[in-house]
């Protein structure tokens, strides 16, 4: 007897924005987004935190979201995102033996070795996803400086402001290169994508404050 699985979501509350537009003929591929549309570092943080995390447990329960999108993400009025749409979602088994062959040149890897790669190549693809949605949201960054009543004071602050900005937006960038490599077997998993990200996050809004 076959068994079928579904997924039942609570109602959004009519405050819960979308944040992003489905593709036009001119963008293609790339969500749109409405002229005026901008985010803090720490909301674009917070966004992609939640997706990772979000997309990580997915996989690790061996579920494809398949539709990895900005227009697929809503956003709580406090920031928190919510992945939703699952109309091409697929589950797959970790633990089922694979038949694709060891892969890369690696004839001597072992069967658990080689499942391993097979599970690491599938996921990968979102990991793309991710990289694109990484992409769009950091042209949307707006920079943070904070006014100070002291002149001189608030000279040194605008200049870390920036340089901390700098370094976040670099490390999202490296982070979007390595999730959109070329060699699928290179891109990060969301473990990994995960861990960088909340590790970012705390360095700059808690212990760099």
């Amino acid at each position: 007897q076959s068994v079928s699985y579904g997924i039942a979501y609570p109602l959004l509350p009519p405050d819960c924005k979308v944040l992003g537009n489905p593709p036009t003929f001119l963008s293609v591929t790339r969500d749109v987004y409405l002229m005026g549309t901008h985010f803090t570092m720490g909301q674009v943080l917070q966004i992609l935190i939640g997706i990772a995390s979000a997309v990580g447990h997915l996989h690790s329960v061996g579920v494809m979201h398949g539709d990895v999108y900005g227009h697929n993400i809503n956003i709580y009025p406090t920031g928190v995102p919510i992945l939703v749409d699952f109309g091409a979602s697929t589950m797959y088994d970790r633990y089922e033996s694979c038949d694709c062959g060891p892969g890369r040149g690696q004839s001597n890897m072992n069967e658990s070795q080689s499942r391993s790669l097979c599970i690491h190549a599938q996921e990968g693809l979102e990991v793309r996803a991710f990289g694109c949605l990484i992409e769009e949201l950091l042209t949307l960054v707006e920079v943070e400086v904070e006014p100070h009543a002291d002149r001189t004071d608030s000279t040194d602050q605008a200049n870390t402001n920036t340089n901390t900005n700098t370094m976040q937006i670099n490390t999202l960038k490296s982070l979007c290169n390595d999730c959109m490599c070329l060699d699928i077997y290179c891109r990060p998993t969301f473990q990994h994508i995960s861990t960088l990200l909340i590790v970012v996050y705390i360095y700059i809004y808690i212990v760099h404050i």
